[in-house]
């Protein structure tokens, strides 16, 4: 059985994040909240099917220079969500299926400051019609702000969905997209 070590952060937005790391800084989990209780109950739900892996507080562990140089990287990339490509944090799918995973690299190449629709996602993965289905998979992303669901936008521009709140996509989308929010999103 492998540990993995969880904390709460607090950033300069109102939104608070829990991460999940290895010992070698990898962060296998983020999500986004105001709450660190309904973090926490979230992250038990979500790592209930994952018998593989022992969450400890990152807090019963010596500190550990690669885990800090992850959460200052997320951390950052919080505060400034247009710093995302520059930041290169290292993550460890632990989570999806292969078609989940699919999507989320496809997430991984869209830009800072820019957006795709759910349908241009379906069709560049050679799967037309599958809006829906591209949808789902942004949803069951576990891997917050690094992994890019936010820039996932129904055909109309509209934000349609977002895993960890509507208010928190429309946050993120505001900071990285600055002046050009009101023409991208409807």
């Amino acid at each position: 059985m492998a540990y993995l070590y969880y904390t709460v952060i607090q950033t300069s937005t109102p939104y608070k994040a829990l991460l999940v790391l290895d010992d070698h800084g990898l962060l296998c989990y983020a999500s986004l909240g105001k709450h660190p209780n309904v973090l926490r109950e979230e992250l038990v739900k979500d790592f209930k099917s994952l018998k593989e892996y022992n969450l400890k507080s990152l807090s019963t562990i010596p500190s550990n220079e690669q885990i800090q140089k992850t959460i200052d990287g997320f951390r950052k990339g919080m505060d400034d969500p247009r710093t995302l490509n520059n930041l290169n944090i290292r993550t460890r799918i632990i989570f999806g299926t292969a078609l989940q995973k699919k999507v989320w690299d496809k997430l991984l190449q869209i830009p800072t400051g820019t957006t795709m629709q759910y349908k241009e996602i379906a069709e560049s993965l050679n799967i037309p019609n599958s809006s829906r289905v591209v949808g789902n998979c942004c949803g069951a992303n576990k891997i917050s702000l690094v992994i890019p669901c936010h820039r996932a936008l129904a055909k109309n521009g509209k934000i349609t969905g977002y895993r960890w709140g509507l208010d928190i996509k429309q946050y993120l989308l505001k900071q990285e997209l600055g002046d050009n929010y009101n023409k991208i999103v409807h």
